[in-house]
């Protein structure tokens, strides 16, 4: 028969498709996984070549030519990224783990034995997967200042220096710091101390960047503005225009350069104010111009910050920053203007809280010595300790007994996390770790592993530790397994059918790491001592160890709920249509 050429792409060739990219991407990922894994050499366009263990950057540098091929790609890159994010490691196991578990449900009977419609056996996964989940957490035990150092170990590929050097960190400080990873500009990594607060929300526009050399927006003792509403009635974006007019743009005007440090936070700026802000990045950028760089006016506007998200509540609490805010009766907000209580055009430069310095980049804001975070006149003790203030106890206080109700209430786990971080949030000591290195690429390589190691342990300060290298979740599987055995109508022979591949991706999972340093027999030896003794081999140390091999108990979590979802998105697509192309390349002969 001659070949037909459509855009349709057929399930069966798209069923083909799916599990040849899985594959070939298994096929390269999975060489780095492990202590005795492979690097990979990494060749840019610049003859620029690097040398990489990074699953995760592996991954993100593999290509595909062809569209179908390139979009299961893009979805192992969107759901990898949502685990390093998180966990800071996984890339590896997600993609090794996403391949087995397609493939085997590819080939299982009970699945393709058209008894079970496709929606039907992706309900019996996602219950499959949520009871692993819960077997996984509860797995779980609080971090240790201990278990630091083995969490690094793992998460750096056996780094011992890297490991070594977070390791102090959190043992300087008993587990209370926030690290912040950059890189050094010599071949030693240096290590700064600030007492002061981070949130993820950067400058709404590079124009705000007054230091080149850090690309940052950088003030000494700045007024701090919060918007806790949108900047998108007239009444809010004159008060907006007042501040930027007062503090920056009649100095601007006059040359007098005596300018007020100005940071304006806000939920959102209103495109009828657009006009205005686009004027505002005209000026900043005709002093980069006419200017150097560090006479720029000290002028930056944070946006998308609200209090739900981000810590901001904590973070205006401690800067003393006064909320400027809608009223929808006027009566109500006359009332609060005489009462000193809301701003008016006139007074609203007034309405700031203020801390020694912030530093604002693309991505964050560091705010140094916050106002009210410390007792007032306060001395610096030899060890570099001060008196904390009365509002910051008063808000550690308050965090930890919600932590304490909600956890006799057995609220939402997600609410109890929440309130944990902003007490870690809090209570860490900040501290900058800039990692050195004889080149660009040693740099920014190590860089990326403390990066991960840093996320790892935050992690499991956050939501406790476990195992590491898959195995909670290879254990979680078998108990699961076990359960069916033990009582077989309890779960459905579909529900039966899932727990078995997944038990056997894990199990294979477990056997390939170990294959990288033992026969195939052997491995399939010690996979099932690590069962049988409750913890995984440690190929490193050749020992079953306590307290070795070890991440965030969240690490296993993510990675399934990850895993499931690729998975998911794959299954339910029957077929394929390429929109763009005028040919389709995928046509076979029928």
């Amino acid at each position: 028969m001659e070949t037909k050429y459509t855009n349709i792409v057929t399930q069966k060739k798209l069923r083909e498709i799916q599990l040849n990219t899985l594959e070939t991407v298994n096929e390269v990922v999975s060489k780095t996984s492990g202590p005795f894994g492979s690097s990979t050499m990494l060749l840019h366009d610049n003859r620029f070549t690097e040398y990489s263990k990074d699953g995760h950057k592996v991954l993100n540098n593999i290509k595909f030519f062809r569209p179908l091929e390139q979009a299961v790609h893009d979805e192992l890159i969107n759901i990898t990224e949502h685990v390093v994010s998180t966990v800071g490691d996984g890339t590896t196991t997600a993609v090794e783990l996403s391949y087995m578990i397609f493939s085997k449900l590819m080939k299982d009977p009970v699945i393709n034995s058209g008894t079970y419609p496709s929606h039907t056996i992706m309900d019996a996964f996602a219950k499959i997967v949520g009871l692993i989940d819960e077997k996984i957490a509860s797995h779980g035990r609080d971090l240790t200042l201990e278990d630091i150092y083995q969490i690094c170990m793992i998460s750096t590929n056996g780094n011992k220096e890297v490991s070594q050097d977070i390791f102090s960190i959190y043992k300087r400080f008993n587990l209370d710091v926030e690290i912040q990873v950059g890189t050094s500009n010599t071949d030693k990594s240096v290590m700064k101390i600030y007492d002061g607060i981070v949130f993820n929300k950067g400058f709404s526009s590079p124009a705000f960047i007054n230091d080149k050399e850090n690309c940052t927006s950088t003030m000494r003792n700045p007024h701090i503005y919060y918007f806790a509403d949108p900047v998108d009635t007239p009444e809010m974006c004159a008060l907006f225009m007042n501040i930027f007019t007062k503090n920056i743009y009649e100095h601007y005007a006059n040359r007098d350069c005596q300018y007020v440090p100005t940071v304006i936070l806000a939920p959102s700026i209103s495109q009828d104010i657009k006009g205005e802000l686009e004027d505002i990045e005209k000026i900043f950028y005709a002093y980069d111009t006419a200017n150097n760089s560090k006479d720029k006016p000290p002028f930056c506007i944070i946006s998308g910050v609200n209090a739900s998200v981000d810590n901001i509540t904590d973070i205006i609490t401690l800067c003393g920053c006064p909320s400027i805010r809608k009223f929808i009766n006027a009566d109500t907000q006359k009332k609060a203007i005489e009462e000193g209580n809301a701003p008016s055009p006139e007074t609203v430069t007034e309405f700031y809280g203020t801390a020694d310095e912030i530093t604002i980049d693309i991505n964050k804001t560091k705010i140094i010595n916050p106002i009210n975070m410390f007792a007032k006149d306060s001395e610096i003790n030899e060890d570099g300790s001060r008196e904390y203030s009365d509002t910051f106890n008063s808000l550690i206080s308050f965090l930890e007994e919600q932590i304490r109700i909600s956890s006799e209430d057995k609220e939402d786990i997600n609410l109890i996390g929440n309130l944990k971080r902003r007490l870690h949030f809090l209570k860490s000591n900040f501290v900058e770790y800039l990692v050195g290195g004889v080149s660009v690429a040693d740099r920014d390589n190590v860089k990326d592993l403390v990066e991960d190691a840093v996320l790892n342990c935050n992690s499991a300060l956050l939501n406790g530790v476990g195992y590491g290298a898959g195995f909670e979740g290879l254990r979680a599987a078998k108990e699961l397994w076990d359960e069916h055995l033990d009582t077989p109508e309890v779960y459905t022979p579909l529900e039966a059918a899932i727990i078995h591949i997944i038990l056997e991706a894990y199990g294979d999972l477990t056997i390939n790491l170990y294959s990288s340093n033992m026969s195939r027999d052997d491995a399939v030896e010690y996979m099932e001592t690590s069962l049988e003794v409750g913890r995984p081999y440690n190929l490193r140390d050749e020992s079953f160890d306590l307290n070795q091999v070890l991440c965030s108990i969240k690490s296993d979590q993510v990675i399934l709920h990850a895993i499931a979802k690729i998975i998911t998105t794959m299954y339910l697509s029957n077929q394929a249509l390429l929109v763009l192309p005028t040919q389709n390349i995928y046509s076979t002969d029928d």
